[in-house]
Protein backbone atom coordinates (compact mmCIF):
# COMPACT_ATOMS: atom_id res chain seq x y z
CA UNK A 1 0.00 0.00 0.00
CA UNK A 2 2.99 2.67 0.57
CA UNK A 3 4.04 1.86 -3.02
CA UNK A 4 0.55 3.70 -4.81
CA UNK A 5 0.72 7.02 -2.97
CA UNK A 6 4.64 6.83 -4.31
CA UNK A 7 3.35 5.88 -7.96
CA UNK A 8 1.01 8.51 -7.93
CA UNK A 9 3.05 11.25 -6.67
CA UNK A 10 4.88 10.45 -9.56
CA UNK A 11 2.37 10.50 -11.91
CA UNK A 12 1.34 14.34 -10.69
CA UNK A 13 4.89 15.55 -10.87
CA UNK A 14 4.72 14.08 -14.82
CA UNK A 15 1.54 16.55 -15.36
CA UNK A 16 3.09 19.40 -13.93
CA UNK A 17 5.95 19.65 -16.10
CA UNK A 18 4.67 18.87 -19.14
CA UNK A 19 1.83 21.88 -18.12
CA UNK A 20 4.52 23.90 -17.81
CA UNK A 21 6.57 22.67 -20.62
CA UNK A 22 3.77 23.21 -22.81
CA UNK A 23 3.31 26.97 -21.37
CA UNK A 24 7.04 27.73 -21.96
CA UNK A 25 6.41 29.52 -25.52
CA UNK A 26 5.51 32.75 -26.73
CA UNK A 27 1.70 33.86 -26.99
CA UNK A 28 0.21 36.67 -28.67
CA UNK A 29 -3.02 37.95 -29.09
CA UNK A 30 -4.81 38.94 -32.22
CA UNK A 31 -4.17 42.08 -34.15
CA UNK A 32 -6.56 45.32 -31.89
CA UNK A 33 -7.10 48.31 -33.18
CA UNK A 34 -6.19 50.83 -30.48
CA UNK A 35 -8.00 54.12 -30.05
CA UNK A 36 -4.88 56.07 -31.33
CA UNK A 37 -5.29 54.56 -34.91
CA UNK A 38 -2.50 52.21 -34.17
CA UNK A 39 -3.32 48.73 -34.05
CA UNK A 40 -1.43 46.66 -31.50
CA UNK A 41 -0.34 42.91 -30.53
CA UNK A 42 0.13 41.84 -26.92
CA UNK A 43 2.72 39.20 -26.20
CA UNK A 44 3.64 37.16 -22.97
CA UNK A 45 6.84 34.79 -22.81
CA UNK A 46 6.92 31.70 -19.85
CA UNK A 47 10.33 30.71 -18.77
CA UNK A 48 11.78 31.87 -15.28
CA UNK A 49 10.09 34.76 -15.16
CA UNK A 50 7.15 35.77 -16.97
CA UNK A 51 7.43 38.24 -19.67
CA UNK A 52 4.98 41.04 -20.59
CA UNK A 53 5.24 43.24 -23.86
CA UNK A 54 3.22 45.05 -26.57
CA UNK A 55 3.74 45.93 -29.95
CA UNK A 56 2.06 48.72 -32.24
CA UNK A 57 1.66 48.25 -35.77
CA UNK A 58 0.37 50.74 -38.63
CA UNK A 59 -1.65 48.45 -40.64
CA UNK A 60 -4.83 46.70 -39.81
CA UNK A 61 -2.95 42.82 -40.64
CA UNK A 62 -0.05 43.93 -37.93
CA UNK A 63 2.89 43.59 -40.91
CA UNK A 64 3.99 46.81 -40.13
CA UNK A 65 5.46 47.61 -37.00
CA UNK A 66 5.82 50.81 -35.46
CA UNK A 67 7.01 50.33 -32.20
CA UNK A 68 7.38 47.60 -29.07
CA UNK A 69 7.51 48.12 -25.30
CA UNK A 70 10.67 46.43 -23.25
CA UNK A 71 8.94 43.41 -21.36
CA UNK A 72 7.87 43.75 -18.28
CA UNK A 73 8.76 41.17 -16.30
CA UNK A 74 6.62 39.31 -13.16
CA UNK A 75 7.26 36.02 -10.75
CA UNK A 76 4.70 33.84 -11.82
CA UNK A 77 3.38 30.40 -10.11
CA UNK A 78 1.70 27.56 -11.63
CA UNK A 79 -0.78 26.31 -8.48
CA UNK A 80 -3.57 23.71 -8.08
CA UNK A 81 -6.11 22.22 -11.14
CA UNK A 82 -9.32 23.87 -10.45
CA UNK A 83 -12.76 23.27 -12.39
CA UNK A 84 -14.16 26.45 -13.68
CA UNK A 85 -17.71 27.46 -13.98
CA UNK A 86 -17.73 26.02 -17.53
CA UNK A 87 -16.74 22.87 -16.28
CA UNK A 88 -13.04 23.13 -18.20
CA UNK A 89 -9.69 21.69 -15.79
CA UNK A 90 -7.54 25.13 -15.48
CA UNK A 91 -4.46 26.40 -13.24
CA UNK A 92 -3.92 28.33 -10.64
CA UNK A 93 -1.45 31.32 -12.40
CA UNK A 94 -0.22 33.80 -9.71
CA UNK A 95 2.20 36.78 -11.13
CA UNK A 96 3.80 39.72 -8.84
CA UNK A 97 4.01 42.56 -10.55
CA UNK A 98 6.42 44.85 -9.05
CA UNK A 99 6.83 48.55 -10.16
CA UNK A 100 7.03 52.26 -9.17
CA UNK A 101 9.88 54.20 -7.23
CA UNK A 102 8.87 52.68 -4.10
CA UNK A 103 8.70 49.23 -5.13
CA UNK A 104 4.71 48.69 -4.64
CA UNK A 105 3.98 45.08 -5.21
CA UNK A 106 0.90 43.35 -6.63
CA UNK A 107 -0.16 39.95 -6.75
CA UNK A 108 -2.76 38.85 -9.33
CA UNK A 109 -4.94 36.03 -8.80
CA UNK A 110 -5.54 34.06 -11.96
CA UNK A 111 -6.17 30.82 -13.85
CA UNK A 112 -4.96 29.68 -17.01
CA UNK A 113 -5.94 27.26 -20.03
CA UNK A 114 -4.30 25.98 -22.72
CA UNK A 115 -6.41 24.17 -25.56
CA UNK A 116 -4.25 23.33 -27.94
CA UNK A 117 -2.30 26.52 -29.44
CA UNK A 118 -4.84 28.43 -27.70
CA UNK A 119 -4.38 30.28 -24.18
CA UNK A 120 -7.09 31.98 -22.17
CA UNK A 121 -6.96 33.64 -18.38
CA UNK A 122 -9.64 34.35 -16.07
CA UNK A 123 -12.04 36.79 -16.51
CA UNK A 124 -10.88 38.99 -13.67
CA UNK A 125 -12.52 40.26 -10.77
CA UNK A 126 -12.42 43.90 -9.13
CA UNK A 127 -11.40 42.83 -5.42
CA UNK A 128 -8.36 40.40 -6.95
CA UNK A 129 -9.86 37.01 -6.24
CA UNK A 130 -9.34 34.30 -8.18
CA UNK A 131 -11.83 33.95 -11.31
CA UNK A 132 -14.00 31.19 -11.74
CA UNK A 133 -14.67 31.60 -15.65
CA UNK A 134 -12.27 31.88 -18.65
CA UNK A 135 -12.15 35.00 -20.59
CA UNK A 136 -12.48 33.04 -24.20
CA UNK A 137 -12.78 36.98 -25.69
CA UNK A 138 -9.14 37.29 -25.23
CA UNK A 139 -7.16 34.48 -26.75
CA UNK A 140 -3.33 34.11 -27.32
CA UNK A 141 -1.80 31.71 -29.73
CA UNK A 142 1.47 29.62 -29.77
CA UNK A 143 4.28 31.61 -31.83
Amino acid sequence: MVLIPLVLGCQTKDQDLSFEESLSKTWKSVCVANDDGYFKKDAFQFGEKFLISEEWYSDANCALLFQSSAPLEHSYTIGNILTTDEGLETREFDSLREYGDHFTRETILNIIYIDGNKLYFGILNDDNTRPSSIDFENVYYRK
